[in-house]
């Protein structure tokens, strides 16, 4: 045997064991099961505060509870994602930082390390409602998360349209704005919960956001004044400065 024929064998070897590493991938299983994702660097992450005071540092989230609250963690590279499987079929999902402490009476497969695409299209396939998936697909942290959020935007209605642009918005992708300014403008949503999505995008972001809507003539005087009341919330000084230049 030449050097040719020996390569061309260790390389279809070397393919087939990998096809069938790919293909005999653990798959979540009845209850949790859990796996590791990276995000971007800033993405925001969470984890759950314990007890009635949410300014509490006794942080622990617990997978049996249907409570969806929680705190920022922090802004890390990576979380972990916690899907439960009911019957055969995704149940739940939640997403949390890495570090923070989870519990569930049950056991909790961990499943490794995914890719965040590959991850978001799991997650995008539970059918649950959307105040528990939307966080969910906001926390994978990258324009494929803000891309299935702004198509669920488009497509729902009321409640579940407003709060995909509020994790848009949160999830603050250099888009955000770009999506946010394209549904006020394009009657895509409710005007005001519109305005208090782009008064979550990060602080210097969100005085511009709202200084905009605030200093279009275009927009309606409601959605002006609400655009006014948000800076008046805002810790920024600069939106503080600029309510003072108006009151003067």
């Amino acid at each position: 045997m030449n050097i040719a024929d020996y390569s061309f064998l260790t390389g279809a070897a070397l393919f087939v064991s990998l096809s069938a590493l790919a293909n005999s991938r653990i798959e979540p299983r009845e209850g949790w099961s859990s796996w590791q994702i990276e995000v971007p660097a800033g993405t925001p992450t969470w984890c759950c505060f314990v007890g009635d005071d949410w300014r509490s540092k006794n942080r622990q989230c617990n997978l049996d509870s249907r409570s969806v609250s929680f705190t920022d963690f922090g802004e890390g590279t990576k979380a972990r994602v916690y899907v439960r499987v009911e019957n055969g079929v995704l149940r739940d999902a939640r997403v949390y930082d890495d570090a923070c402490p989870v519990k569930s009476r049950a056991a909790i497969a961990d499943l490794g390390v995914r890719g965040s695409d590959e991850s978001l299209r799991s997650v995008a396939k539970l059918d649950i409602d959307h105040h528990r998936l939307y966080p969910a697909l906001a926390a994978h942290g990258n324009d494929a998360a803000a891309a299935e959020l702004k198509s669920r935007a488009g497509r729902g209605r009321g409640d579940a349209r407003d709060e995909a642009w509020f994790w848009i918005a949160r999830l603050a992708r250099p888009s955000a704005e770009t999506m946010l300014f394209a549904a006020l403008e394009g009657d895509a949503g409710d005007d005001e919960q519109l305005v208090f999505a782009l008064s979550q995008l990060p602080a210097a972001r969100g005085t511009n956001a709202l200084l905009r809507v605030l200093k279009q003539p275009s927009q309606p005087i409601e959605t002006r004044k609400r655009a006014l009341f948000w800076l008046g919330q805002s810790d920024d000084p600069r939106a503080q400065q600029e309510i003072a230049a108006i009151l003067d």
